[in-house]
């Protein structure tokens, strides 16, 4: 692609998948990040009708267990989506959650339900159902239902 330096996937589609009892996380985007970037290694996820569910995590210097990631992406649609009981195994502060975006541009997330995600050990934090995290840019979180988290 021009417009990035990065390698990466573009115009991709994840529909009717259902990602669950993975030890890290259930579905992550990643791509190279820098403070104040211009450019991104994704363009055009769509992610719809698809389920993250009991990705437990583990014990780790970051945090593990997320339902869905999306990072590095610049266009992005998240849609009738539904994620829980992720994250129960964490012990790092800063996460996990259901399902969340960072370091990214324009990504919509929409109509979607994320719920009893847990942050995990006694030091960890977070357990969050939504997130527009750290580098997020003109992205919208829309008509979703978080609750139990």
């Amino acid at each position: 692609d021009p417009n990035t330096n990065y390698p990466g996937f573009e115009e991709v589609l994840l529909e009717n998948v259902h990602c669950y009892k993975n030890r890290n996380n259930g579905a992550v985007t990643y791509g190279y990040m820098e403070s104040g970037q211009t450019k991104w290694a994704n363009h055009n996820f769509t992610v719809r009708g698809c389920k993250f569910y009991n990705n437990t995590g583990y014990p780790a210097s970051t945090h593990k267990g997320s339902g869905l990631i999306i990072g590095d992406v610049d266009n992005g649609l998240v849609e009738y989506c539904e994620a829980f009981g992720n994250g129960a195994g964490n012990t790092n502060c800063g996460g996990p959650g259901g399902i969340w975006t960072y370091n990214s541009r324009r990504v919509i997330i929409q109509y979607s339900e994320s719920h009893h995600n847990k942050a995990g050990g006694p030091s960890a934090c977070d357990g969050l159902g939504f997130d527009i995290d750290g580098g997020g840019r003109d992205c919208i979180i829309q008509y979703c239902y978080s609750h139990d988290n």
